[in-house]
């Protein structure tokens, strides 16, 4: 029950990060479904193969699995001109 509860949370938060994402940033929105899609797809592999116990397919999927999280927090920040600018303006290196 906890291994199901695990990926209903995982699913429902990706899903929430999802929609959170505005329609004009395609490249956030497409690592995040690609993200998901990769992910739902080793779930149904997993009913014909067992494949959990393979620890390089494991840390592929961790490493998958945090693609939108990643996405989500570096959603306040921009490049421009080569430099990671806060998304308000701001310089997130400066002390404030």
């Amino acid at each position: 029950v906890s291994w199901i509860g695990i990926w209903v949370v995982y699913l429902l938060k990706t899903s929430s990060i999802l929609s959170s994402i505005g329609i004009e940033e395609r490249e956030k929105r497409s690592l995040v479904v690609g993200s998901l899609t990769a992910v739902v797809g080793f779930l149904i592999a997993g009913l014909f193969e067992v494949n959990f116990y393979d620890s390089e397919v494991c840390m592929l999927l961790y490493f998958i699995m945090a693609i939108p999280f990643v996405v989500e927090e570096g959603s306040d920040y921009r490049f421009s001109d080569n430099k990671l600018h806060k998304a308000r303006g701001r310089n997130p290196s400066k002390a404030y």
